[in-house]
């Protein structure tokens, strides 16, 4: 089915029903927003306008200029948002971005999920490289990698290791396990259930 200057490649099943959508090939998919573009895939569906998404399998772009770029069930829910590939990534906020992965999110804006699985990064800016179960909640927050780890703090980092916290801005523990910074500017380079509670605070490591 083709709305106005809609275009079907080929395929089955497809649908490009608004002003301007293309559907390249595939299966079942469908392109309902204006301009929107799918180039092949399974059950697919480009509702936002001008939103993409290149295949993959029941993936759907509905914020407009959003992106999938395949995987299985990854949703683009807000304007420039992108998910490039994985399962069940979502991306639901301004210029937000998951890489890849498994249950990954990206809530807010600009913020970043680059792979890993049931990662997520919840406040602006924030950043989760890779690792299980990890969340940035903090603005400009990062976690690189690891496992439960959290950095709620503004600016606030944690490099990797296990259940690693920092809480406080521009806190940071780099590794290890069971660590945290809670103080501003406080750090735990390392080791096992260390606290750096105090303003400027650094433990290099051992065991507390």
């Amino acid at each position: 089915m083709s709305g106005e200057f809609g275009t079907i490649g080929g395929g089955f099943d497809n649908a490009a029903a608004t002003y301007g959508s293309t559907v390249a090939g595939g299966e079942a998919n469908v392109a309902d927003g204006s301009t929107a573009t799918i180039s092949g895939g399974v059950q697919n569906e480009a509702s936002g306008a001008t939103a993409t998404v290149g295949g993959g399998n029941e993936n759907v772009a509905s914020g407009a200029d959003s992106t999938v770029a395949g995987g299985t069930q990854n949703q683009a829910t807000y304007q420039y948002t992108t998910v490039c590939g994985g399962r069940f990534g979502v991306a639901s906020s301004r210029d937000a971005t998951v890489g890849g992965g498994a249950k990954n999110e990206a809530t807010a804006t600009g913020a970043t999920v680059s792979g890993g699985d049931s990662n997520g990064a919840s406040m602006d800016l924030a950043t989760v490289a890779g690792g299980d179960q990890n969340e940035a909640s903090g603005e400009a927050a990062a976690v690189g990698g690891g496992a439960s780890n959290v950095a709620s703090g503004e600016r606030a980092t944690v490099g990797g290791g296990i259940d690693n916290k920092a809480t406080d801005s521009d806190s940071t523990v780099a590794g290890g396990n069971s660590n945290e910074a809670t103080a501003v500017t406080s750090t735990v380079a390392g080791g096992l259930s260390n606290i750096a509670e105090s303003t400027d605070a650094t433990v290099s490591g051992g065991f507390s």
